[in-house]
């Protein structure tokens, strides 16, 4: 599957809740961590890969690989494969066999989301831990054909949200993340 997906930081997420209320299905509140790892014989964040554990509030867990970023600057589409994690002693032996064969963690993404529905398209309002607050519109497709479509469609719907095109976000918050703790770190050393 390709994951098809727009994100953007937004500063006032109750005004868009409120919005996407009258335009959205609500589905539900969860509380996710993303534990990311990175590879033994390449490093992710050159190659634009990711793996991670996502361990979220009343669901399944799920172990998920995301190719690197296909297409234009504006959005995150990428391949994307997933399992289902169906129970915790599952999950401990799937990240005792990662790191045992040198897959190590890098760090992890907690996050409040907010989940809705419009048609085809899934929406979150996303609460990140030391980042803020976003809007991710996705969806998923079988073909790069559907791609730029399916861009447009988002692209249009987050513009009746009222979501400038300037806040767009291609980063991961796990790019995100990172960044932020070099930037940290390099204006702690001056």
């Amino acid at each position: 599957m390709i994951e098809v997906e727009v994100k953007a930081k937004i500063s006032h997420p109750n005004e868009i809740i409120k919005r996407l209320k009258t335009q959205a299905t609500f589905l539900k509140e969860i509380y996710q961590e993303d534990i990311y790892f990175n590879a033994p014989d390449r490093d992710f964040r050159i190659t634009d890969e990711a793996l991670r554990i996502r361990i979220s509030s009343g669901e399944e867990s799920a172990l998920t690989y995301k190719g690197p970023k296909i297409g234009n600057l504006i959005d995150k589409t990428r391949e994307e494969i997933s399992v289902k994690i169906k129970d915790q002693k599952t999950l401990q032996v799937i990240q005792v066999i990662l790191e045992k064969i040198g897959f190590q963690p890098v760090t992890k993404v907690l996050k409040k989301r907010l989940l809705f529905r419009f048609n085809d398209l899934y929406i979150s309002i996303d609460f990140v831990k030391d980042l803020g607050e976003f809007i991710e519109v996705e969806v998923l497709v079988q073909t790069q054909k559907e791609i730029a479509s399916e861009r447009s469609k988002i692209l249009n719907f987050l513009e009746i949200l009222g979501v400038p095109f300037e806040d767009l976000e291609r980063r991961s918050y796990l790019e995100l993340l990172l960044n932020k703790r070099v930037f940290v770190r390099k204006k702690k050393t001056k």
